[in-house]
């Protein structure tokens, strides 16, 4: 309100020109050129793995060296080996290197993956780079896929193992089969070597039972020791027939059944009727004091 009492009307002030729609303009200039770049940015993520919408190698910018034939892992035949390929990691391809030797023969691949919602390839290439062998095309709920190629001759090839779409990612595994290797024929087993069979030696014949009737049976009555001799007195004489000369053997044990080992002897002298004296090479007649007397009748 002015001194006079007039009231004094109030404009909004006008925007600078430099702005628009409340915006200054280098803004929403710099805005309208990104637009270009995000859409661009976006398409580019959403088109996949398409040749045709990004360069070749975009899906395998993480894949390292195998991404390649040039840097081909190495595998062997009839074995198998684990990887994984994801096109939305971008690491869609694998190349494997593997030596195929001996005749020519079938080569059989399996590849088996961990994912029911992916889909995986597996193509087979000469030494050259040349495509030899291409991997069937896939089937519902189908998580291995298997191929057969005929190789002509023995050398390295490659396997090329990829994820087709821009979803498809799993782990796998590659089985190779190759009948074409000459299988070495097992080493013969070591000669059998016979041990020498030990005989052993034929026992000794057992002493026959000492036979009564064969010799006149006596007894010991006392010993004596001349020199390395051992003196028997016994209680046979002339009267049973016992002569200078005559020989005997000590028998063993209480029965008298058998002979004592190296207890032969011989009568060196006749007392009497009732008595002789006999030596013998034993040591000692131990508890043997029976004894048989040789008289010839």
């Amino acid at each position: 309100m002015t001194p006079s009492g007039a009231l004094l009307e109030w404009r909004p002030r006008s925007p600078p020109k430099h702005w628009k729609n409340g915006v200054p303009m280098p803004i929403l200039v710099h805005r309208l050129r990104c637009v270009p770049v995000a859409v661009a940015v976006t398409l580019l993520c959403l088109a996949g793995c398409k040749k045709d919408k990004f360069p070749k190698d975009f899906c395998d910018e993480n894949s390292g060296p195998d991404a390649t034939r040039a840097g081909a892992v190495l595998v062997q035949s009839n074995a198998s080996a684990t990887d994984r390929v994801s096109c939305p990691d971008r690491d869609r391809t694998d190349w494997k290197q593997i030596e195929l030797r001996g005749q020519p023969s079938i080569f059989e691949i399996e590849v088996h993956w961990d994912s029911a919602e992916s889909d995986i390839n597996c193509d087979v290439f000469d030494s050259f780079g040349a495509q030899i062998g291409a991997s069937p095309g896939p089937a519902p709920q189908q998580q291995s896929k298997r191929l057969a190629v005929e190789i002509p001759t023995a050398g390295v090839y490659f396997l090329r193992i990829q994820a087709p779409k821009k979803t498809d990612a799993s782990d796998y595994v590659l089985t190779t089969k190759w009948g074409g290797e000459a299988q070495t024929p097992p080493p013969p087993p070591p000669p059998e070597v016979k041990q020498p069979v030990v005989k052993k030696p034929p026992r000794a014949p057992r002493p026959k039972a000492f036979d009564p009737e064969r010799g006149l049976q006596g007894r010991v009555v006392s010993v004596d020791h001349q020199g390395d001799a051992l003196i028997l007195y016994l209680d046979k004489g002339s009267a049973a027939g016992v002569k200078v000369g005559s020989t005997g053997t000590v028998l063993e044990g209480p029965s008298g059944a058998n002979p004592l080992s190296g207890g032969t002897f011989s009568v060196v002298e006749v007392l009497d009727e009732k008595r002789s004296v006999a030596k013998t090479g034993l040591k000692s007649i131990g508890r043997n004091i029976r004894v048989s007397i040789a008289t010839g009748r």
